[in-house]
Protein backbone atom coordinates (compact mmCIF):
# COMPACT_ATOMS: atom_id res chain seq x y z
CA UNK A 1 0.00 0.00 0.00
CA UNK A 2 2.85 2.42 0.89
CA UNK A 3 4.60 1.23 -2.43
CA UNK A 4 1.43 3.27 -3.79
CA UNK A 5 2.21 6.40 -2.96
CA UNK A 6 4.99 9.15 -3.97
CA UNK A 7 7.75 9.80 -1.51
CA UNK A 8 7.00 12.76 0.85
CA UNK A 9 3.80 11.28 1.91
CA UNK A 10 5.18 7.78 2.52
CA UNK A 11 8.28 8.85 4.27
CA UNK A 12 6.18 10.92 6.24
CA UNK A 13 3.35 7.76 7.37
CA UNK A 14 6.83 5.58 7.89
CA UNK A 15 8.14 8.13 10.24
CA UNK A 16 5.16 9.02 12.40
CA UNK A 17 7.13 9.09 15.61
CA UNK A 18 9.83 11.77 14.06
CA UNK A 19 6.62 13.97 13.10
CA UNK A 20 5.35 13.39 16.64
CA UNK A 21 8.58 14.88 18.01
CA UNK A 22 8.54 17.66 15.39
CA UNK A 23 5.21 18.60 17.02
CA UNK A 24 5.29 17.66 20.47
CA UNK A 25 7.86 20.32 21.77
CA UNK A 26 5.25 23.14 20.11
CA UNK A 27 2.46 21.49 21.77
CA UNK A 28 4.37 21.62 24.84
CA UNK A 29 5.72 24.55 24.89
CA UNK A 30 2.33 26.24 24.35
CA UNK A 31 0.36 24.42 27.06
CA UNK A 32 2.79 25.37 29.28
CA UNK A 33 2.78 29.35 28.69
CA UNK A 34 -0.71 28.57 29.34
CA UNK A 35 -0.74 26.98 32.43
CA UNK A 36 1.56 29.83 33.64
CA UNK A 37 -0.42 32.68 32.42
CA UNK A 38 0.10 35.04 35.49
CA UNK A 39 3.90 35.03 34.65
CA UNK A 40 3.85 34.43 30.63
CA UNK A 41 2.13 35.57 27.63
CA UNK A 42 1.44 32.69 24.90
CA UNK A 43 4.29 35.36 23.46
CA UNK A 44 6.59 34.20 25.82
CA UNK A 45 6.40 37.71 27.42
CA UNK A 46 6.63 37.77 30.83
CA UNK A 47 4.14 39.36 32.70
CA UNK A 48 5.67 38.52 36.43
CA UNK A 49 9.30 38.25 37.33
CA UNK A 50 10.42 33.96 38.03
CA UNK A 51 13.16 32.31 38.65
CA UNK A 52 13.90 29.64 35.87
CA UNK A 53 16.09 26.96 35.90
CA UNK A 54 18.99 28.48 33.74
CA UNK A 55 18.00 32.34 34.70
CA UNK A 56 15.93 34.69 36.13
CA UNK A 57 13.33 36.27 33.84
CA UNK A 58 12.04 40.09 34.45
CA UNK A 59 8.52 41.63 33.53
CA UNK A 60 8.66 42.75 30.13
CA UNK A 61 11.61 40.55 29.28
CA UNK A 62 10.64 37.19 26.92
CA UNK A 63 11.44 33.80 27.52
CA UNK A 64 11.99 31.32 25.02
CA UNK A 65 14.04 28.33 27.21
CA UNK A 66 10.78 25.97 27.91
CA UNK A 67 13.01 24.19 30.44
CA UNK A 68 12.60 27.47 32.28
CA UNK A 69 9.09 27.92 31.83
CA UNK A 70 8.56 24.14 32.87
CA UNK A 71 10.96 24.60 36.03
CA UNK A 72 8.69 27.94 37.08
CA UNK A 73 5.20 25.26 36.45
CA UNK A 74 6.92 23.20 39.30
CA UNK A 75 7.71 25.21 41.53
CA UNK A 76 5.51 28.29 41.31
CA UNK A 77 2.29 27.39 39.84
CA UNK A 78 1.40 23.08 39.67
CA UNK A 79 -0.46 21.58 42.35
CA UNK A 80 1.22 18.80 44.29
CA UNK A 81 -0.19 16.08 42.19
CA UNK A 82 0.75 17.81 38.76
CA UNK A 83 4.17 18.44 40.65
CA UNK A 84 4.77 14.84 40.99
CA UNK A 85 3.75 13.88 37.52
CA UNK A 86 5.89 16.22 35.99
CA UNK A 87 8.85 14.91 38.05
CA UNK A 88 7.61 11.35 37.04
CA UNK A 89 7.51 12.17 33.55
CA UNK A 90 10.76 13.97 33.90
CA UNK A 91 12.33 10.93 35.45
CA UNK A 92 11.63 8.97 33.29
CA UNK A 93 13.19 11.18 30.52
CA UNK A 94 16.20 10.96 32.68
CA UNK A 95 16.14 7.34 32.68
CA UNK A 96 15.95 7.08 29.14
CA UNK A 97 19.35 8.49 28.36
CA UNK A 98 20.82 7.44 31.82
CA UNK A 99 21.09 11.00 32.75
CA UNK A 100 20.08 12.33 36.45
CA UNK A 101 18.68 15.34 35.15
CA UNK A 102 15.60 15.29 33.01
CA UNK A 103 15.21 18.79 32.53
CA UNK A 104 18.38 18.85 30.81
CA UNK A 105 17.38 16.04 29.04
CA UNK A 106 14.31 17.37 27.66
CA UNK A 107 16.55 20.67 26.52
CA UNK A 108 19.03 18.06 24.65
CA UNK A 109 15.91 16.69 22.77
CA UNK A 110 14.59 19.86 22.04
CA UNK A 111 17.85 21.63 20.47
CA UNK A 112 18.34 18.29 18.36
CA UNK A 113 14.80 17.62 17.32
CA UNK A 114 14.35 20.80 16.10
CA UNK A 115 17.87 21.15 14.10
CA UNK A 116 17.11 17.86 12.89
CA UNK A 117 19.74 15.82 14.55
CA UNK A 118 18.38 13.79 16.61
CA UNK A 119 14.39 12.53 16.05
CA UNK A 120 13.33 9.39 17.67
CA UNK A 121 9.54 8.05 18.37
CA UNK A 122 10.72 7.94 22.31
CA UNK A 123 11.38 11.73 22.12
CA UNK A 124 7.74 12.90 20.93
CA UNK A 125 5.98 10.40 23.11
CA UNK A 126 7.21 11.47 26.47
CA UNK A 127 7.40 14.89 25.09
CA UNK A 128 3.17 14.52 24.14
CA UNK A 129 2.45 12.50 27.60
CA UNK A 130 4.23 15.71 29.61
CA UNK A 131 1.81 18.22 26.95
CA UNK A 132 -1.31 16.05 27.43
CA UNK A 133 -0.72 16.08 31.60
CA UNK A 134 -0.43 18.92 32.07
CA UNK A 135 -3.20 20.08 29.66
CA UNK A 136 -5.90 17.75 31.65
CA UNK A 137 -4.79 19.58 35.17
CA UNK A 138 -6.39 22.55 33.67
CA UNK A 139 -9.64 21.12 32.39
CA UNK A 140 -10.11 18.58 35.52
CA UNK A 141 -12.13 21.16 37.59
CA UNK A 142 -14.62 21.17 35.16
CA UNK A 143 -14.46 17.86 33.24
CA UNK A 144 -17.94 16.64 34.07
CA UNK A 145 -19.34 20.06 32.33
CA UNK A 146 -17.11 19.82 29.65
CA UNK A 147 -17.94 16.13 29.17
CA UNK A 148 -21.64 16.87 29.13
CA UNK A 149 -21.45 19.71 26.89
CA UNK A 150 -19.51 17.35 24.35
CA UNK A 151 -22.11 14.42 24.77
CA UNK A 152 -25.39 17.05 24.35
CA UNK A 153 -23.06 18.26 20.86
CA UNK A 154 -23.08 14.32 19.63
CA UNK A 155 -26.37 13.50 20.66
CA UNK A 156 -27.64 16.88 18.46
CA UNK A 157 -25.43 15.86 15.56
CA UNK A 158 -26.99 12.67 15.13
CA UNK A 159 -30.13 13.90 15.40
CA UNK A 160 -29.56 16.19 12.43
CA UNK A 161 -27.96 13.23 10.64
CA UNK A 162 -31.32 10.85 11.14
CA UNK A 163 -33.24 14.10 10.03
CA UNK A 164 -31.17 15.03 6.85
CA UNK A 165 -29.17 11.92 6.17
CA UNK A 166 -25.95 13.38 6.18
CA UNK A 167 -23.79 14.45 8.85
CA UNK A 168 -23.89 17.93 9.53
CA UNK A 169 -20.30 19.23 11.12
CA UNK A 170 -20.30 22.71 12.58
CA UNK A 171 -17.09 24.81 11.53
CA UNK A 172 -16.61 25.08 15.38
CA UNK A 173 -16.61 21.62 16.04
CA UNK A 174 -12.92 21.77 13.97
CA UNK A 175 -12.17 25.48 14.28
CA UNK A 176 -13.00 26.60 17.88
CA UNK A 177 -12.07 30.27 17.14
CA UNK A 178 -15.32 30.23 14.64
CA UNK A 179 -17.25 29.38 18.61
CA UNK A 180 -15.86 32.60 20.27
CA UNK A 181 -16.66 34.89 17.39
Amino acid sequence: MLSNLAPNPRFLISETGHLLGYLAFPLLEAIVKLACKQHLTLAGGVIKDFDGKSRSYKSGKICSNVVDMIYLLVNEVADQDLKDDIIKIIGFMAECEAEPDGLSVLHTWRNSSVHGEVALPTIGGAVATLALRIALQDIASDYDEIRANIARSFEHNVQRKQRSGHWMILPSTYYPAFARN
